[in-house]
């Protein structure tokens, strides 16, 4: 981790955005950049026991290019950091491309529920488990 909340991946930096408090959780916006222009970016709640992956985001001309891979490397390296085994998210159920990548990504299904504010439509839950942080030497 960089000096104000910058963390360089190689060919991406990210950098915190935004950072929030809700509830008992902390939420944090980070940004990431590849060749000097933003990206994509990731939505991450702090949890006690895991990481929520609230939100992965890559600008349609940017995708397909590895930043949305690098995103999920760098929640992993996050829930790490923290001490947490696991990574949850949850995504429509009608999102059968980010299923299909999140599983790619060696995310689990966990089930399905009701959306809470969209009558008829279904959330499917997932999870990966992130080996522990191994100190450098």
């Amino acid at each position: 981790m960089l000096g104000g909340g910058t963390q360089d991946l190689g060919a991406h930096l990210l950098r915190r955005g935004m950072s929030c408090v809700a509830g008992h959780h902390r939420a944090a916006v980070w940004l990431m950049s590849c060749g000097g222009r933003d990206v994509g970016l990731a939505v991450l709640e702090e949890r006690p026991d895991h990481l929520l992956l609230y939100s992965i985001a890559v600008t349609p001309t940017e995708q397909g290019r590895g930043h949305g891979g690098a995103l999920l490397d760098f929640a992993d390296q996050r829930a790490a950091a923290l001490a947490v085994a696991e990574i949850r998210l949850y995504t429509n159920a009608r999102m059968v491309d980010n299923i299909a990548f999140y599983r790619r990504h060696g995310y689990s299904e966990t089930g399905t529920r009701p959306h809470p504010s969209r009558a008829g439509e279904m959330l499917v839950d997932m999870v990966r488990f992130v080996p522990p942080l191994v100190p450098d030497r």
